[in-house]
């Protein structure tokens, strides 16, 4: 099981060119990768993200790529020396025509138009089999970060489901009392209600009574909460992304619990619902960032 938090690093030497690359994730719905990088590298950004999603399936990710070279920068000054000539013969025709006096400054020969620009004349094709190794070795490092936090999540989880498990137990084994005790109640009232009234079916009484005292009859949810317990400590174990599978199970508990909650109304059981409740609000928190 792995988390969706995690943080990767790589320094990598391609030909000329030293790269660093920073992988960091955080929880998500669904995948959602974006790249920041230099603008020459932008061509392999699709490349890039799908050696990211080759290894993770859920998470808001972020990749950095810091080029570092003074050989090198992505684009080139660009000096239009026949442009330059043009324009000094120019200006000295001007001066001489017109007796003009003064010197020509640097600065106002960068003043001049289309003199000088920049040009992106480096080919990355050599360097893009680096890259992406390069890539996938911060997402290795990311990924084993990933999974050194789900250890430790997945520890809290199972510890967490096993209170779960063992407060359901209690329910159930307290249960019996509890409808024993309503069906108990509910006879005397109707009993109470009917003395002055004309002469009772007996036996209808008693099946009346019973037929009430199944509904507050909880057997079944305590079966299918401990039922979700076990699907929830298996898939702990399980391989490949479970975050969603696990949500849903919460769900389902929660939906168990609050039935419990309106059918039991003995006290001692309502505690332990609130008990149930804080619990798997807990294990929700935790379950939000498991991939």
């Amino acid at each position: 099981m792995r988390s969706m938090t995690g943080y990767g690093r790589q320094e990598t030497v391609i030909g000329d060119l030293r790269c660093t690359i920073e992988v960091k994730s955080v929880n998500h719905r669904f995948c959602e990768v974006s790249v920041r990088m230099p603008k020459a590298l932008s061509q392999y950004e699709e490349a890039i993200k799908k050696c990211v999603t080759s290894q993770i399936q859920r998470g808001r990710i972020e990749v950095y790529i810091h080029l570092h070279t003074e050989q090198w920068s992505g684009r080139k000054v660009h000096v239009d020396w026949g442009l330059a000539e043009a324009y000094y013969q120019a200006l000295c025709s001007l001066k001489e025509r017109y007796g003009l006096s003064g010197s020509l400054t640097l600065n106002e020969l960068l003043q001049l138009p289309d003199l000088i620009s920049l040009e992106e004349t480096e080919d990355m094709e050599p360097y893009k089999e680096g890259l992406l190794e390069g890539v996938s070795k911060a997402v290795d490092k990311l990924v084993a970060m990933r999974e050194q936090e789900g250890a430790a999540l997945a520890k809290d989880l199972e510890q967490r489901n096993q209170t779960v498990l063992l407060t359901v137990k209690k329910i159930e084994a307290y249960a019996p009392q509890v409808k024993a005790h309503y069906q108990q109640r509910l006879e005397q009232r109707v009993r109470e209600f009917l003395q002055n009234r004309a002469e009772v079916d007996e036996s209808r009484l008693l099946t009346e009574v019973a037929v009430f005292a199944d509904k507050a009859d909880i057997s079944e949810e305590c079966t299918r909460l401990r039922s979700h317990c076990q699907q929830f400590k298996d898939l702990l174990t399980s391989e490949g992304p479970v975050g969603r599978k696990l949500e849903f199970l919460v769900q389902e508990m929660n939906r168990e619990v609050n039935t419990i909650g309106s059918k039991a109304q003995a006290i001692q059981i309502s505690q332990w619902v609130i008990e149930l409740k804080s619990q798997l609000e807990k294990i929700r928190e935790q379950v939000q960032n498991v991939e």
